[in-house]
Formats: structure tokens, C-alpha cells, sequence
């Protein structure tokens, strides 16, 4: 029996329908071949994690920086800095500079800065034009090291804050570390104030107003300026009273010169601290010159040896521009590093006590 052929015949729309699903399985062969890292670069980039690992490494970066280059950057000191100051040489320590091969680039003398104020506000300003005034003085390291340090020193440690001018005569005004202008209360004698300061030695001496303590240092005299044998106007100077010889050197006692032509000697004029003096600053400006030939024109009272301004003269502060790395080193190396400026002996309590005492 022959077969019967059975022929199926689609409509339009049916062809349509079929075509429409060949294509769609054509593209869906086409999107499988497709490589992957194709369509991973097709991808958008994650711009907040890049932003959080640059802000993470470039944090890091800095804290770095912040920690170590202080360390790389800090000032070496050393004894030399101070002793040689003119002539050290940071590049290479051993081998210092000398006259007659300077130093091309030598570090600058430092600055101290006296800050002068009055109890009575009104006549301070009478005499100074201001409330408060400054002086500046460039401490001479290259020819009085010593004094230059101790005065630097003293300062630092706050041991003139709050003291008083209290002798400006002939010339000169006096700072030694007083306190008051009636008797001898001073710096020198306040035992919690002294005890953490370096240079300063206990004592049971009792003829000194039974203080308990006392100085402990005195240094030579430095004076390769001379400039008291010369003509050269002397307003503006900066001097310690210094020396083994000399009845007053306490290494605290310093003099700023308000005149030409100062006398120097103490009380009557019968003692003569021309030789006993180490000249170690001087004023730096023209402000600072005038300030002090207004502090030589204050009206005085004798009280005992010494002339005392009437209207009260404090010293605020005495600052240096000193590094931090030189000021710390300064502070805690003081003893040895006037060692080579001391006298033998130490200044005796005995000595003139009668200076010490103003009268009422």
C-alpha cells in the first residue's frame, strides 16, 4: 500500500513567529561566544575604592614624613656649638674653622630680649612713652662665651623674671636678681626657686640673713673687647661683673650701660670694676638705645649703696631666640659647660654683705 505524503502548510503569521525565534537564538549563540575579559572591560570602574586606597596610602605617606623628618631636620648641639661658635663646624666637628680659616658661613650671635614693666603703670609710661618696653641685645658668643652663656642661662630659667632694676647711677643700671627695693630679698635666696636651678650649692652659713643658699660659681673675666680704654660712644652694653678679684661677682650680677661715657665703679666710687668686667652684648637697634637713655634719666633715692628708681622698674622676662635643640641643651648641660670659665674659688657669702642689705 503506498504511503500517503502529509504536507503541512504554515501561515503567514506562523512563518513570522518562526523566523522571530531563529533570531533570537542566533544572538543568544552570539552573546555566549563572547569573551569574558571583553565584558569585564565593559564594566564600570568602583571610583570610591580607588578615591579609599589613594586616601589610605597618601595618609600613611604623611605620618611618615611627619615622624622622620623632624629626626633628620634636628639641630646637632654639643659643647662646641656653644664654645666654638664662630668657628664650628657642623659639617665637620673635628675640624673647627680658625682665623685664618673662617667660618663662610657662621651662625649668627643669638638675641635676648628684656622686658621691661612698672608696678605703677602711669609713671612707667611717663618715662617710656608705653606700657611695657623691650630691649634687645646680641649676646657676643665669640668673645665672652662664658658670660654669654650664664647670662642666657640665668635668663632662660626664669631667674630674672620679676626682679628689679634697682641701681641706675653714673651711667649704669644694675640687675642682680632683687626682688624688692627695701632689703635684700632676691632670687639668689629663694631656697624652692634656687634648689632646681644648676651652679647653685647649699649652705648653713647663717651671716647672710640665714639664707640657705648661696652661689656656687664664679667666672673669669672675658674682656678681649676693651672697649672701656676706648673713645667709642659705651651706651648700650651689656656687662657682668666677673673675676676672682672682684668683691661683687655673684655670675648674677649684670649691668646694661644708659650713658656715653658710664663710671664704672659701685656705691661711692671708691671700687673700681673697670678691670673686673666681661663685655658680652650689646643694644641692637635705636629703639632699644633710647629706651635705655630714658631708663638713665629716672629719678633715684639712695637707699644704702645703691640708687633705686622711684618709680619700681621690673623685668617681665628676659627671652632668647635660641633653638629649641640649643635652649635644651643649654639647660641641661650648664655646669659643664662653664667649667673651663670658673674661678677657682667660689664667691664667699662673707664678702660685703652690707651691699646685699638695702636700708630702709
Amino acid at each position: 500500500m503506498k504511503k500517503r505524503k502529509i504536507t503541512y502548510s504554515l501561515s503567514a503569521r506562523q512563518k513570522r513567529q518562526l523566523k522571530q525565534q531563529e533570531q533570537q537564538g542566533e544572538k543568544q549563540e552570539q552573546s555566549e561566544d563572547v569573551a569574558p575579559a571583553e565584558v569585564i572591560g565593559k564594566r564600570k570602574p568602583s571610583y570610591p575604592l580607588i578615591i579609599c586606597i589613594t586616601a589610605v596610602a597618601l595618609a600613611v605617606v604623611l605620618i611618615f614624613l611627619a615622624i622622620f623628618i623632624p629626626i633628620w631636620s634636628r639641630e646637632k648641639v654639643n659643647h662646641d656649638t656653644f664654645l666654638k661658635w664662630k668657628y664650628f663646624n657642623p659639617d665637620d666637628p673635628e675640624n673647627p674653622y680658625s682665623d685664618t680659616n673662617p667660618n663662610p658661613n657662621p651662625a649668627p650671635n643669638p638675641i635676648a630680649t628684656v622686658t621691661l614693666t612698672g608696678e605703677d603703670e602711669d609713671a612707667f609710661k611717663a618715662i617710656f612713652g608705653e606700657k611695657e618696653v623691650e630691649i634687645t641685645l646680641e649676646i657676643f658668643m665669640d668673645d665672652a662665651p662664658y658670660a654669654g652663656m650664664n647670662f642666657m642661662y640665668l635668663a632662660e630659667s626664669g631667674f630674672y623674671d620679676g626682679t628689679i632694676i634697682h641701681d641706675v647711677y653714673r651711667g649704669k643700671a644694675a640687675m642682680n636678681g632683687f626682688t624688692q627695693s627695701k632689703n635684700s630679698s632676691g632670687r639668689a635666696k629663694e631656697a624652692t626657686f634656687i634648689r632646681n636651678l644648676k651652679g647653685f650649692v647649699e649652705s648653713n652659713v647663717s651671716t647672710w640673713n640665714n639664707a640657705g643658699y648661696k652661689l656656687g660659681y664664679r667666672l673669669k673675666v672675658e674682656n678681649d673687647r676693651s672697649i672701656a680704654n676706648t673713645s667709642q660712644s659705651q651706651l648700650g652694653y651689656l656687662l657682668m661683673v666677673a673675676g676672682n678679684s672682684s668683691n661683687y661677682s655673684t655670675s648674677t650680677s649684670f649691668i646694661l650701660t644708659t650713658d656715653d661715657s658710664p663710671v664704672y665703679n659701685y656705691g661711692d666710687g671708691s671700687t673700681s670694676l673697670s678691670n673686673q668686667l666681661s663685655w658680652l652684648g650689646r643694644a641692637t637697634n635705636d629703639e632699644s638705645l633710647n629706651i635705655l637713655r630714658k631708663l638713665n634719666g629716672v629719678e633715684v633715692t639712695a637707699n644704702g649703696k645703691s640708687y633705686v628708681p622711684n618709680t619700681t622698674i621690673r623685668i617681665e622676662s628676659i627671652k632668647t631666640n635660641l633653638s629649641k635643640e640649643r635652649k635644651k641643651y643649654l639647660l641641661n648641660n650648664f655646669e659643664s659647660l662653664i667649667a673651663g670659665g670658673k674661678e677657682t674659688a667660689l664667691r664667699n657669702v662673707a664678702y660685703n654683705e652690707s651691699y646685699y642689705n638695702f636700708k630702709d
